[in-house]
């Protein structure tokens, strides 16, 4: 019984831990360790498309007899903002993409831990009701082996007052 009490002390323990809250603060050991290589390829992709973009608008003006001039330094500035802007969209995504990925794994991680722990505790508790039946068990087998050595013991009381009285018979009888 005392073993059975003292898994059931260990199942409450576990079963409180099993009910925890969600610490986002570990999130970052979730995050794809190649993030990083892929934001640096959208930036060097935005970087080439704008470096060709400028080629071919320069050649355009060249050919259109603008060299130089203040329109076509405009038209650079412009199409630079533009990737830009085009490129912290891509790069915003992917990091936010990448810690909703993260968070997710994590949120996944953290609700599995906590079921494997309450599955702990019902264990636990499931093997204190066991230990608590076996001693109930070996209790009564106690009380009864008692119980017939009592019954025993009257028994072969009454036989030797019966013996006793049979030979206190016998000896009033020799005396007579």
């Amino acid at each position: 019984i005392g073993g059975g009490l003292g898994r059931l002390g260990q199942s409450a323990v576990a079963g409180a831990g099993s009910t925890g809250q969600f610490d986002p603060s570990g999130i970052a050991s979730f995050y794809n360790p190649f993030e990083q290589q892929v934001v640096d390829q959208v930036l060097e992709d935005v970087s080439k498309g704008l470096a060709k973009g400028d080629i071919a608008r320069r050649a355009q003006a060249v050919g259109a007899g603008a060299f130089g001039g203040s329109r076509s330094r405009l038209q650079g500035e412009e199409l630079a903002e533009a990737a830009a802007r085009g490129a912290a969209q891509q790069v915003g995504a992917i990091r936010a993409g990448g810690y909703q990925d993260a968070a997710r794994q994590a949120q996944s991680a953290f609700e599995s831990q906590q079921a494997r722990q309450a599955n702990q505790a019902n264990l636990l508790a499931n093997l204190g009701a066991q230990q608590s039946a076996i001693g109930g068990a070996l209790g009564n087998l106690g009380l009864s082996a008692a119980a017939s050595d009592r019954a025993t013991a009257g028994q072969l009381g009454s036989l030797g007052l019966s013996a006793a009285g049979q030979d206190l018979a016998r000896g009033q009888a020799l005396g007579s």
